[in-house]
């Protein structure tokens, strides 16, 4: 670790979440960032409380915040044009530290004994126990859905590393004893249906300070569970649907919309100051034409969305033709522009983003989407042309 005296700290891009997060993937692969989804080692004991304060990642991610400069595990980050990456730059720049009172304000955070110590544990915690998935979504991949890893890779075991017995109880002994654990927050997989979430549950029951955040796909509801959430200091449940039309069962394949819109009246049954609910969604090339059903759904309901970019770079919107994408947010999107429910807003401004951006064809993108494309239909038993009958003449010269 770098010494206080040879700090050179930026505040224009200065972040503690490498001292107060750690992420841990489907197959055990660890970073100090719950947004840092690329790279990350994999543990291979699962000592975490050694790993979190020992890791050469870890270590590179914090001295180069203290030397004044982003990690190589930041671009999700300093990427962001529009998103959180973006808000917390200007958050940085807007704030009254930045220019005169930094380093006295930060000296005063009740964080700033982990930038000089080697002996901290995580106060928020993103996990993933491995990829026990009943859905097979197109934007996805094998380690985060065993059902799409069958079709696409002919394996139907479930795999990840809470399959290790070793590992799994490390993980638990570790979740016992980290006493600064605020937030947990478990992803899939699908959570709701993995032993592993129930598991830890009990575990935790009587560790009702916690806030929890929970993303599930929606199929599942347990009244059972329900309770057992409400104990928790707060509670989130973040439910994936891509849009409210037959395009999400094209895309989400397994799913009915129809059901998890059911399940959504019965998990906002719970609404409470406490224990609230969610959509998350991600903007790409099969949702973008209905995606307004989920702004749409967010503002009547008053929901919180979270609206991220698809990873594929195949699959994102810039795949359509510039026409196309200026007309469907004229006719579609540009109504949105006023909205006052605040994530929709935020949603709105990336949508925007994508659909008018000028950039030049991009054939291999293209050629990447229709092959990704045709092999799903093929492993899957689904249509494209069948879904999307207008897209059609777009791709048509590409074998789609």
């Amino acid at each position: 670790m770098i010494k206080s005296k040879e700090w050179n700290i930026r505040p224009e891009n200065f972040c503690i979440a490498p001292w107060t997060q750690l992420r841990i993937g489907t197959e055990g692969n660890i970073t100090n960032c719950i947004r840092a989804t690329d790279g990350g080692k994999i543990s291979e004991t699962f000592d975490l409380a050694k790993d979190y304060n020992t890791s050469e990642d870890f270590t590179e991610v914090r001295n180069s915040f203290l030397t004044g400069s982003f990690s190589k595990f930041c671009s999700r980050c300093t990427n962001d044009t529009v998103g959180i990456g973006a808000h917390r730059k200007t958050q940085n720049f807007k704030s009254a530290i930045h220019d005169l009172h930094f380093d006295e304000s930060l000296k005063q955070s009740p964080s700033y004994f982990r930038l000089k110590s080697d002996a901290i544990l995580p106060v928020q915690i993103l996990v993933m126990f491995n990829n026990e998935c009943n859905l097979a979504c197109r934007h996805c991949q094998p380690q985060y859905s065993s059902t799409l890893a069958k079709a696409l890779n002919g394996t139907f075991n479930v795999s990840g590393w809470s399959k290790d017995k070793n590992k799994w109880e490390n993980f638990k002994q570790f979740i016992l004893s980290n006493k600064s654990l605020e937030f947990l927050q478990i992803n899939g997989g699908e959570p709701f249906l993995q032993p592993e979430f129930y598991e830890i549950l009990d575990i935790i029951k009587d560790r009702t300070e916690l806030r929890l955040i929970i993303t599930t796909n929606g199929t599942v509801f347990d009244k059972s569970t329900m309770e057992k959430l409400k104990r928790f200091k707060s509670c989130f449940i973040d439910i994936s649907i891509e849009c409210f039309h037959k395009n999400n069962n094209y895309i989400r394949v397994g799913s009915d919309f129809e059901t998890i819109k059911e399940n959504l009246e019965k998990f906002c049954a719970y609404s409470s100051d406490s224990f609230q609910f969610g959509l998350h969604a991600t903007m790409q090339v099969y949702s973008i034409d209905k995606f307004y059903t989920i702004l749409d759904y967010c503002i009547e309901h008053n929901l919180v969305l979270v609206a991220n970019y698809v990873f594929n770079y195949e699959l994102q919107v810039h795949v359509l033709p510039e026409d196309y994408r200026s007309q469907l947010y004229e006719t579609v999107y540009k109504k949105y522009e006023n909205t006052t429910h605040p994530t929709v807003r935020i949603a709105h401004s990336r949508v925007k983003e994508m659909l008018l951006k000028k950039e030049e064809k991009d054939e291999k993108s293209i050629i990447d989407f229709v092959n990704r494309t045709l092999q799903h239909d093929l492993l899957l038993g689904t249509s494209f042309s069948a879904e999307y009958p207008h897209l059609i003449k777009y791709f048509k010269n590409y074998g789609l």
